[in-house]
């Protein structure tokens, strides 16, 4: 459970620290702000209100987006793709991404181990090498000794 606890502790940690490296780029390069136009200037793209309606225990409630719900309507596909382009944009934009990518790529790639579970006699966890994306699940049987495995 400690460990848990100081895996929480450890990730918000370092949401705070990229914060505060965000807020310390921006700070320390002159005429960072006006690269990056301003929340007003950006063009959303328009998401139609449908009018859906459910009732649960007689209360009306709207869903005006339920449409997005569907990951398959074209709709929503372009969307979608409308949003991601956006926000690809607005990043592009940003002149310190690079040097923040190499600050944050340094920072994560290092070994990281899951705690072990107990199945029979082999113990199992999972492991992530540096940058994998995904983790490996790793087996090991402990020799046998004068008592047996455990």
């Amino acid at each position: 459970m400690q460990l848990r606890v100081a895996t929480t502790m450890i990730r918000r940690a370092g949401w705070i620290f990229v914060g505060i490296v965000l807020l310390g780029l921006g700070a320390s390069r002159p005429g960072v702000a006006g690269d990056v136009p301003p929340a007003a200037s950006i063009e959303y793209p328009t998401a139609r209100r449908a009018a859906d309606v459910d009732v649960y225990h007689s209360v009306s409630v709207t869903d005006p987006y339920r449409w997005l719900e569907d990951p398959a309507s074209p709709e929503t596909r372009a969307w979608l793709t409308a949003q991601k382009q956006l926000t690809s944009d607005f990043f592009t934009r940003l002149p310190a991404r690079d040097l923040l990518r190499q600050r944050l790529t340094t920072l994560w790639d290092f070994q990281r181990c899951g705690l072990p579970e107990i199945g029979g006699d082999t113990l199992y966890f999972q492991r992530v090498d540096g940058l994998q994306t995904n983790r490996c699940c790793t087996l090991w049987a402990p020799p046998i000794g004068p008592r047996g495995r455990w």
